[in-house]
């Protein structure tokens, strides 16, 4: 269990404490998962329900029990950690390793070795990644350390993405809808198309360096939308495939795919402050 303060100081007389949680990012799953016991939820040390209101100034202090059970097995194996506090980590993932596990692929994954790693700490430690990488990407993966956390923490993080691609590559916005094509391909990865029949999906090139003598363009990327292989697909739609991807592009003899979530800023959503982490990546 774990227990959090809050302390409304500016809302309208007569908030239910469910809108409140609302307003602040909580989840309804989460505020279903407190009203469920009474005593999770207490006023001024005062047992409350998610319908009884809150005013300025109010002590508020929620309790948390986790719910689920961890399916995940226990993998040994050393983990980047860039961040870590009582409320999240943030780890740095390495090309060649998936996010979270597959049906072909249940033991080496990020999640695993994230699992071992906190079981030492917490034993009902349950894996919640805020934003996933492809298993070929590489760069910063933040995992909340309880249900609550990864509620608040999901539309406070920013992410942005350094890759290295074919070409001369200008600033501009990719907006192309993107269709899954086909089932298995043969690396447990799903393929993608550009379809006016997919989802909604946009990729804004904001900085580029073009290497002539190369012919390479190191791009910094921001997605408004995370779809699976987005920022590649896109790239390649428009001429300028990633180095060294074999599903969109041609794959170099030796070359990990040169696509990097390096930068990353954080609203710490206790502390109230914001974390910027920036990783160096060439060439």
């Amino acid at each position: 269990m774990k227990n959090y303060t809050f302390i409304p100081t500016n809302i309208n007389s007569k908030t239910k404490i469910k809108d409140y949680l609302k307003s602040i990012g909580i989840s309804n799953q989460v505020i279903k998962d407190l009203s469920k016991e009474y005593g999770l939820i207490k006023i001024n040390d005062v047992s409350k329900t998610t319908i009884d209101y809150i005013y300025n100034n109010d002590v508020l202090k929620l309790t948390v029990k986790e719910n689920e059970k961890n399916d995940i097995i226990l993998t040994p194996a050393s983990i980047k950690i860039t961040y870590e506090d009582e409320y999240f980590l943030v780890v740095y993932k390495p090309y060649g390793i998936a996010t979270i596990p597959s049906y072909a692929n249940y033991t080496n994954s990020l999640a695993n070795f994230v699992c071992y790693y906190m079981h030492k700490k917490d034993v009902n430690f349950i894996f919640r990644a805020i934003n996933r990488l492809d298993k070929d990407a590489q760069g910063y993966v933040v995992i909340a350390k309880d249900k609550l956390i990864y509620s608040l923490l999901k539309k406070n993080i920013q992410k942005f993405y350094t890759c290295f691609c074919l070409g001369k590559l200008d600033k501009q916005l990719i907006s192309s809808k993107i269709l899954t094509v086909s089932m298995q391909n043969g690396r447990n990865e799903l393929l993608r198309q550009i379809n006016n029949c997919g989802k909604e999906s946009n990729t804004n090139i904001i900085e580029t360096l073009y290497d002539e003598a190369k012919n390479i363009t190191k791009a910094k990327v921001y997605i408004t939308t995370g779809r699976t292989h987005q920022i590649r697909l896109h790239l390649s739609s428009i001429g300028h495939p990633i180095i060294g991807d074999a599903l969109y592009g041609e794959k170099e003899k030796n070359i990990p795919l040169q696509l990097y979530c390096n930068e990353i800023y954080i609203f710490h959503p206790i502390l109230h402050k914001t974390l910027h982490y920036t990783e160096a990546v060439n060439y």
